[in-house]
């Protein structure tokens, strides 16, 4: 965890931390991915420190004093831990070495100037093995020698040793890694003295089981200290036998050398088979039969070309017939997911009749193909490769799309990497773990909308990492890595906001939509264009009107200089909006000079017809009773969805308005289809409202309805009550459902309870009445009082109750008799357990005084 150094008061030096290089981090240090492409930079996280201001400067050192590699000014919008970026062709790569790395800061306010501590970073840019000679066999390094001690055959119960020989480059913190079959073998580090000697390895018949049976592939890989990767050595095939289990299922696509080319499956899912009723020689091979109603699962376990495994598929087939085979197929995705890696195929068979789960023996399948790539990520507002500052004041959303070996525990990291139109870079580093609701789903970033102004006329790469870490038996991450992906780049310009054209106007249209019965006959729409200084004599204006319906309509007009014409106008024939009727228009100009490029316009957009309805309301799933828990409140941000109104449309800008007492925060979120829409707040924005109310409403761009208000309590943790009765006839009884905060007393709650019934009793006559209240989190003091009669007083009315708390196993903490007289005479009830570190989860107030009088609880004081 970073942590801040006290501001030193007395004094003008700021006390700064040191910087971090996150690649590093993941890594140990610094490896030959990182640097091999000279065009590529290395992050490092610098600051923050106390009173960042716009007009500091920070510098990175990188080894020497004299020469920073990078200096960056703040802007404005500057706060908080800042991403830079090294470029690679800058720095001093030795082959092997410990690089000092530090950064400095000059105050602008001051002009002094402060230095962090260094960090060391280890650089080895050397690859065990060497460089790959043949990259045709992808993930294969022929460098790597053959290991020695592979026998052709291992019988049931055998123990196997195996050498390695020395390898290329071959440093003491080498991890060697043999693979038998599915089994992976993980050696000690390689110590001082031991580089250049062979490694012997003992797999024993506890190691050989776990690997599978079969033909397995036996090989190797290496990862130094900073994870640079060996690739896999050529593999040698061993036959394995395991004893007493079911035949191998066929696996239909595979060649006789088990390998499945994905190139000949044009994108079909692989067979395989299991059959169910066995010949002579499986009987021999196996003297348990599968038979009629056994259920039979089959697994399809893979593993990439770099080791790391996949999820396994599975499926599962009762057997219905007497004779014949099951038939599973293997989704194509799911196969090329292991390209250049393997998959084991094995099935387990659960008799119909007695009798426990059988296992059959497992079939390694090798995958030949292109190997897995990591797609792209995306920018959801970007257009055709271009990003315009304008259209993402609040930033812009890259979206990382789920990968097919997605598992929580991975690392996703995501570099916004820029280039401003002088040269200078503007990065962004993100990083995010995967839990167990982000798999399967895409995963939002934001990048600030001042980065994305700041590259006005630039351009960025944006790509992001995956670090993926072995699991143990129990599925728990162990610190070994296995995998760390690079994704494909997206490349993206950003558009020169400073001159775009301003955009053309329907006379005809209000409010966002032109209505066809406003368009005269037979002179058509008028398009009015503003010339304000940029439209000048000589040049040529260009109209397109394009219709979702009616298809496209060009116009060009030649521009004069004409003294009081500050407008230039298009008639479009009425043909051209009629036929667009219940679709949308899309209406733009450019500007041809004589001399220079064309300049274009922001693009109008108008739905043919009456116009837009009235705007249901926002709705904030997570918000429920009128109170959002900070608890629930995912990484990426808060969901506010918006319903399809009526005449949404194409390319409307829903402009979200989200109001605290820290300010409003602007959305503007593009309609792609029309549908229900989704628009995202993020995480940054909503917790900073904790303890307070928040509203939130939209709009439609062009448009002057407004939709009703969504407002909400904001805190983190409180309780929730959750009503169970029995025999209660005197009508419903309401709950304030959320705790209210009192800030005077930080981890107490209120949570206020009231009946709509007459009279006001919670606690009703009935013999038998109980309520039960379940809380949403676990207490440690519950304070509450109970009283009893009728609202008019002073009628006294005794009361007698038992009350009962349980722990979070649902297990008796506690019962007590209470009792009392009337509302004068209140009986407080406090319940705490005794014993240290039990908290209550549930509790139930009893009637059992039946004298016809029913019990009120007042508010409930909740102490965690």
């Amino acid at each position: 965890m970073r942590t801040l150094i006290p501001f030193q008061r007395e004094t003008n030096a700021l006390q700064l931390i040191p910087p971090s290089l996150p690649r590093a981090e993941d890594n140990g240090g610094i490896g030959w991915d990182d640097i091999r492409d000279p065009a590529k930079r290395i992050i490092v996280l610098v600051g923050p420190w106390q009173h960042m201001v716009e007009g500091d400067v920070v510098s990175v050192y990188w080894q020497h004093a004299g020469r920073p590699v990078t200096t960056y000014a703040l802007g404005a919008d500057d706060k908080g831990v800042l991403a830079l970026g090294l470029p690679v062709h800058d720095l001093d790569i030795g082959t092997n070495s410990l690089i000092k790395v530090w950064y400095s800061v000059r105050q602008r306010l001051t002009g002094e100037v402060s230095q962090s501590p260094p960090v060391h970073v280890h650089v080895d840019i050397t690859v065990p093995g060497g460089p790959d000679p043949d990259a045709t066999t992808d993930a294969i390094n022929e460098n790597l020698a053959s290991m020695r001690g592979v026998p052709p055959y291992v019988p049931a119960g055998q123990p196997v040793t195996l050498t390695i020989p020395a390898w290329i480059n071959m440093e003491p913190g080498d991890l060697l890694t043999v693979a038998w079959g599915s089994y992976r073998h993980r050696c000690p580090p390689i110590k001082d003295g031991e580089p250049g000697r062979p490694v012997t390895v003992h797999l024993t018949a506890d190691d050989i089981a776990q690997g599978g049976d079969g033909r397995l592939a036996v090989t190797y890989e290496v990862r130094d200290r900073v994870n640079n990767w060996s690739l896999w050595a050529p593999p040698h095939y061993v036959e394995v036998e395991l004893g007493n289990r079911l035949p191998r299922p066929l696996v239909i696509d595979a060649d006789e050398y088990d390998t499945v080319h994905l190139d000949r499956l044009n994108g079909q899912a692989v067979q395989a088979r299991v059959e169910y009723t066995l010949s002579a020689a499986d009987l021999r091979e196996s003297s348990v039969r599968i038979e009629r109603d056994d259920l039979v699962t089959f697994y399809w376990e893979g593993y990439t070309g770099e080791g790391a495994p996949l999820p396994v598929h599975r499926d599962a087939r009762k057997v219905e017939g007497q004779v014949g085979f099951l038939r599973f197929d293997v989704p194509f995705d799911v196969v090329a997911a292991a390209a250049q890696g393997t998959a084991m195929a094995y099935y387990h068979v659960l008799p119909g009749k007695a009798g426990g789960e059988r296992r059959s023996s497992r079939r390694t399948v090798r995958i030949v193909g292109q190997s897995v790539r990591l797609v792209a990520p995306d920018i959801l507002e970007a257009k055709s490769g271009m990003l315009d500052p304008v259209d993402v004041p609040n930033g812009a959303t890259v979206r990382v799309p789920p990968y097919r070996f997605m598992q929580a525990g991975d690392t996703l990291a995501l570099t916004f990497d820029g280039t401003d139109v002088n040269g200078d870079p503007v990065v962004d580093y993100q990083s995010r773990q995967v839990s167990a609701a982000m798999v399967g789903k895409p995963v939002d970033f934001v990048v600030e909308g001042a980065k994305i102004a700041r590259l006005n006329r630039g351009s960025a790469k944006v790509y992001y990492n995956v670090t993926a870490f072995e699991r143990d038996a129990r599925g728990r991450l162990t610190p070994r890595l296995v995998a760390g992906l690079r994704s494909d780049t997206l490349h993206v310009q950003i558009r020169n906001a400073s001159q775009r054209l301003a955009m053309p106007t329907v006379e005809e249209a209000r409010g966002g939509w032109l209505d066809p019965d406003l368009v005269p006959d037979p002179t058509g729409a008028t398009v009015a264009i503003q010339r304000a200084g940029v439209i000048k004599g000589r040049d040529h204006v260009h109209l397109t009107w394009s219709g979702s319906r009616a298809g496209e309509y060009k116009d060009t007009l030649p521009v004069r200089d004409v003294p009081g014409a500050p407008m230039v106008r298009f008639q479009v024939p009425k043909q051209h909006v009629t036929g667009n009727l219940g679709g949308t228009v899309n209406v733009s100009y450019s500007v041809s000079h004589p001399s220079g490029p064309d300049s274009h316009s922001e693009t109008l957009h108008l739905g043919i017809g009456k116009g837009i309805g009235a705007l249901p309301g926002p709705r904030v799933p997570l918000a429920k009773d009128g109170f959002l828990d900070l608890r629930d409140l995912p990484a990426q941000g808060l969901d506010v969805h918006v319903d399809a109104y009526d005449g949404i449309r194409v390319d409307d800008v829903i402009e979200l308005r989200w109001i605290t007492a820290g300010g409003e925060y602007l959305v503007a979120h593009r309609v792609d289809q029309p549908v229900p829409q989704n628009i995202r707040i993020p995480a940054d924005r909503v917790t900073p409202a904790r303890g307070s109310t928040a509203s939130v409403h939209y709009g439609i761009r062009g448009h002057d309805r407004q939709s009703p208000t969504l407002s909400f309590f904001i805190a983190e943790g409180g309780s929730e009550l959750i009503e169970s009765y029995h025999d209660m006839p005197h009508g419903p009884v309401q709950f304030a459902r959320r705790p209210h905060v009192d800030l005077s007393s930080p981890g107490d709650w209120w949570v206020s309870t009231e009946s709509i019934s007459q009279p006001r009793h919670l606690i009703f006559p009935s013999k038998h009445s109980v309520l039960a209240v379940t809380f949403r989190v676990p207490f440690r003091e519950v304070i509450f009082p109970l009283w009893s009669g009728p609202d008019a007083f002073p009628t006294p009315q005794p009361f007698e109750a038992v009350v009962r708390t349980y722990d979070v196993h649902d297990v008796l903490i506690e019962e007590k008799r209470v009792s009392g007289v009337g509302r004068s005479a209140e009986h407080w009830v406090t319940l705490a357990p005794v014993k240290p570190g039990v908290r209550m989860a549930r509790m139930e107030v009893q009637r059992v005084l039946d004298n016809g009088n029913g019990i009120n609880m007042g508010a409930m004081r909740l102490r965690s």
